[in-house]
């Protein structure tokens, strides 16, 4: 019996009455003998094929050292990383780091364009000089 990703479980082939439920996952380990036979731990994974549906991209800067990011240069080079690599901030430079929503709405810049660092950094500047 299948219901989505939960399957009603038999563990014990001698046992028909004795059943689990179970998510489809541990269908895929086939941790129980009657696994082998169960019609349960055939099925089909289908993955979406459009790769910006399953993840948003934003450009990531990186400079070569830490010392020209500290000094204010523009970054040599723009990587492609998933937006949840963003959102967890793994890098030094991140801390530093506009959200994507807070440069889209804020500043009118693109995260996932190359370039927006010099935009957000320059329009960043004339609001600070507007508030002194």
């Amino acid at each position: 019996m299948t219901e989505g990703l939960t399957v009603l479980c038999t563990p014990d082939p001698n046992e028909p009455s004795i059943t689990e439920r179970k998510h489809r996952v541990v269908c895929l380990t086939k941790p129980y003998r009657a696994c082998l036979s169960c019609q349960n731990s055939e099925f089909t994974l289908l993955f979406k094929k459009d790769r910006t549906e399953r993840l948003q991209l934003v450009a990531c800067p990186r400079w070569k050292d830490e010392g020209r990011r500290l000094k204010g240069e523009p970054p040599e080079r723009y990587v492609a990383t998933e937006e949840a690599t963003c959102e967890s901030r793994p890098f030094p430079f991140c801390a530093s780091c506009p959200s994507r929503g807070e440069l889209s709405q804020k500043y009118s810049a693109d995260k996932s364009k190359e370039g927006w660092f010099g935009r957000w950094k320059r329009l960043r500047t004339v609001e600070f000089e507007d508030d002194e």
